[in-house]
């Protein structure tokens, strides 16, 4: 399952139904390939209280009840919910312990100023659990177990 706020939801929208929908296509990679094919028909939660309309395998929750929403999903068996982008969401989220890692993707391109991803000081310690890094790229991702500091 995945989860997102509004606007990642829209910008994802925007971009990876075209893939899936000509993946033989020259214009798309071969990651961007399998990574549409990976997402399609996987359920999707977006949280959002101005976002209308009807999409397959999405359900749109309110903003006032995404804590107990995302808890009792959280409660059930099954795989992982992954989030990925909606920096709102998830500094809301792992303000409310309901993040148990975090994985950060690094590539070598400096942007300089920007949006940060994390926002305020979450009541929140990182351990690093894993590094992947792919063979012909300069990008790594940072897997980190979350720890609140009432643990």
């Amino acid at each position: 399952m995945t989860l997102a706020g509004r606007i990642s939801f829209q910008l994802f929208n925007s971009f990876w139904p075209e893939v899936a929908s000509d993946p033989t296509s020259e214009k798309w990679t071969p990651e961007q390939r399998e990574l549409s094919q990976a997402g399609t028909g996987v359920p999707t939660i977006v949280v959002s209280d101005t976002l209308a309309g009807n999409w397959p395998d999405v359900h749109i929750i309110r903003r006032a009840d995404a804590h107990q929403q995302i808890a009792k999903l959280k409660r059930q068996p099954g795989k992982d919910i992954l989030m990925t982008g909606s920096r709102t969401l998830w500094n809301d989220l792992l303000a409310h312990d309901l993040v148990d890692e975090i994985h950060l993707m690094i590539g070598n391109i400096v942007l300089g100023e920007g949006v940060p991803v994390f926002v305020g000081k979450p009541d929140v310690t990182l351990r690093l659990i894993d590094i992947r890094r792919w063979e012909d790229s300069d990008n790594v991702l940072l897997r980190y177990e979350v720890r609140h500091k009432s643990m």
